[in-house]
């Protein structure tokens, strides 16, 4: 029998020990919009945990996008007249822009350097580059590499790659509640060794995954894992009906860094999603580090756009964009760890326990307060200005117990939920939810939707 979700309930330890394995075995591997890279990366994901595979044939219209050719790739290296390797994909995957035609031949230094891409303010940095909707090739190389590319010399370059009519890989599964309520949480895995932007954002996808597999749950929680961009579009183009009736969303990305826990806004700040992980953030930080939403990021822009309007955010640990190792070999695995990891993990298992909890309600008492005192939820002797520490059939009540009961008692109109009540007041979504229940014990209160 399945136990209903708590935080309580889980072991961060040996949740941790899990992160701290994937993020060894993620992170080699090359990964891309499709491909052998990306099929490794949900074997390893699935022997976590089972989710459904499909395979979108190249070629295959969805909306205005096509579904572009299977990449995959065995090597790639720039060798000067000597036969010595400057580049060599085996020692980084970032070295060759991903999607790069398959090319070999000689060519000089001056007709390969516009071909190639580094980072001059980084030197010890290799960038990351893509070339998906263009037929083109080129390598990435830190700095100092770059600097030994003489214009005049002749030099071997080899890109070991493939494009061929094959698949573009993704997956999904539906965790089923009770209610008709449904929440969408996604992740892409079309980056290659990069820790924080894509893996980190991977496992919690995973993890949070097995664990709501085993609860009982109120809400559903569909859970898709693709591509960036065009693989939100193709669920998108697949599934739009079903995504129609969906509350809110997350997708889990740069979750790792060294920074502050913080969350991207979704286009609805006041939406049950966004209040859900800012009463979490206080919670667990006491404080709330947001970031206003913007069209420059990931894929809340098609999950939010005017056909469906599902508000998404992103609960961050050095957010993208906002930290120099982004999109570069820095972003490793000496940038991310499982430890900063499970903090962020922390503040989503947290909203999801809010959400589960969370209730829109109206009172059975609309044209007064109960007489509370007769139910054992108010002290019976009177005059003290704070009445505390009377006994009920659910525990001590307190004067932050009879505060909240009364919130909740005055806000019981069907408008507003517990998460309302919570930010209105100040109180904790905790005692909030603990009187809800003291309240409801006694038939005072019922829900609506």
């Amino acid at each position: 029998m399945k136990n209903y979700y708590s935080t309580a309930n889980i072991n961060f330890a040996e949740i941790e020990k899990e992160a701290a394995k994937l993020l060894q075995e993620l992170f080699p591997l090359c990964r891309s919009l499709s491909g052998d890279g990306v099929r490794k990366t949900y074997d390893v994901l699935k022997n976590v945990t089972d989710f459904n595979l499909t395979e979108i044939p190249s070629g295959k219209k969805v909306f205005s996008w096509t579904i572009p050719p299977e990449w995959n790739i065995k090597d790639a290296f720039i060798a000067d007249k000597e036969k010595i390797k400057i580049v060599d994909f085996k020692n980084s995957n970032l070295h060759v822009i991903n999607y790069s035609i398959p090319i070999d031949t000689m060519i000089t230094g001056k007709e390969l350097k516009p071909h190639l891409f580094t980072l001059p303010e980084l030197p010890e940095a290799i960038p990351y580059r893509t070339t998906y909707y263009k037929r083109d090739w080129g390598f990435c190389l830190c700095y100092k590499d770059y600097q030994k590319i003489n214009d005049s010399e002749i030099y071997r370059v080899k890109i070991d790659s493939a494009l061929t009519k094959g698949s573009m890989t993704m997956g999904d599964y539906i965790v089923r509640g009770t209610s008709k309520k449904e929440f969408l949480i996604t992740a892409y895995s079309c980056h290659p060794s990069m820790a924080n932007d894509c893996i980190s954002g991977v496992i919690i996808w995973i993890l949070l995954l097995k664990i709501l597999k085993n609860c009982a749950l109120k809400n559903s929680y569909r859970f898709v894992i693709g591509p960036e961009t065009i693989g939100a579009i193709a669920y998108i183009h697949e599934h739009h009906r079903a995504l129609k009736h969906v509350s809110g969303g997350f997708v889990t990305t740069t979750a790792g860094g060294t920074g502050k826990v913080g969350y991207k806004k979704s286009f609805n700040d006041t939406s049950e999603v966004d209040r859900a992980t800012r009463e979490a953030l206080v919670k667990l930080n006491g404080e709330i580090l947001s970031y206003p939403f913007s069209l420059q990021g990931s894929d809340e822009r098609q999950y939010s756009a005017p056909g469906l309007r599902i508000p998404t955010v992103t609960i961050t640990k050095d957010k993208y964009y906002e930290y120099k190792e982004y999109h570069t070999s820095l972003d490793n695995l000496d940038f991310v760890t499982s430890s900063q990891l499970m903090e962020t993990f922390s503040v989503y298992v947290r909203v999801i326990q809010y959400l589960e909890q969370n209730v829109t309600y109206k009172s059975r008492t609309p044209y007064c307060e109960p007489h509370l005192g007769s139910l054992g939820l108010y002290p019976t002797t009177g005059g003290a200005i704070n009445p505390t520490n009377d006994k009920s059939d659910t525990g001590t009540i307190t004067t932050d117990d009879i505060k909240a009961m009364t919130w909740i008692l005055f806000y019981g109109d069907g408008k507003h939920d517990l998460l309302n009540i919570a930010q209105l007041t100040g109180i904790p979504f905790e005692s909030i939810y603990l009187n809800y229940r003291r309240l409801e014990k006694h038939s005072l209160l019922q829900e609506t939707r």
